[in-house]
């Protein structure tokens, strides 16, 4: 796969991502802007892809902080190799191209945070691109083994965030409660103002606090972004 250099002005970022392999979208810079609004130095993500949703919560901070990126497809951290080697960034950065499952972090996260599979492998047509493949779809990590993972290898005081469809809402929250895990917040993310949500954005807690529950609309009218939504995506 040949990758291409995909700049995003806003942010001052350069990123190589493949042509015909995964290429991150606006959940990267949601997910991004959602983890960027919590209080940590250390940060912890998983399936970090190609680095973009790390490398944007750096440019949307202002403090230096200390990242661990978890990627277990070789191809995808060799993107993040050559990101690192593209930018420049206040942070500091640890590359771990293993499976997320058996890692343990070097430092205990603050907030761990991804953007996993949508979709059980089981269902619907599967990319026979791989790394595709294995970006959408459940063939290794699921939900389940996310909560076991956190609740076993991170402090009382870690927090977790992460996207996914509106259709899993109540599937994340029925197996974060069997985990003893609480939602602190959740953001329903609609594509326009009358319609129902097609994202969420959830944090979780080992703690039982305040729940708040937000929305954010992408878009004012077909192929018109929000003023909110504008400034997530650095354009405003």
């Amino acid at each position: 796969m040949n990758p291409e250099i995909t700049e995003i002005k806003g942010y001052n970022l350069k990123l190589f991502q493949h042509k015909k392999g995964y290429r991150f979208s606006i959940d990267a810079f949601l997910l991004a802007w959602f983890v960027s609004r919590e209080k940590f130095k250390n940060g912890y993500e998983i399936g970090a892809g190609n680095g973009v949703v790390s490398f944007l919560v750096d440019r949307m901070t202002k403090d230096k902080k200390h990242f661990e990126l978890i990627e277990i497809q070789p191809s995808l951290c060799r993107l993040i190799e050559k990101n690192l080697e593209l930018n420049r960034f206040k942070s500091d950065f640890i590359l771990r191209c293993e499976d997320a499952r058996f890692v343990l972090p070097f430092k205990n996260p603050d907030i761990v945070y991804l953007n996993p599979p949508f979709t059980d492998f089981k269902k619907g047509k599967v990319s026979p691109n791989v790394e595709k493949a294995l970006a959408r779809h459940r063939f290794f990590l699921d939900i389940n083994s996310v909560f076991k993972w956190f609740l076993e290898n991170t402090g009382k005081n870690s927090r977790l965030a992460l996207i996914e469809k509106s259709e899993n809402l109540s599937e994340y929250l029925k197996s974060a409660e069997s985990f003893g895990l609480y939602p602190v917040r959740v953001v329903d993310v609609k594509p326009f103002e009358e319609k129902n949500p097609n994202l969420f954005l959830a944090l979780f807690s080992k703690t039982n606090g305040n729940f708040k529950r937000e929305f954010l609309t992408i878009y004012s009218s077909p192929g018109k972004y929000t003023d909110k939504v504008k400034k997530i995506l650095g354009i405003l």
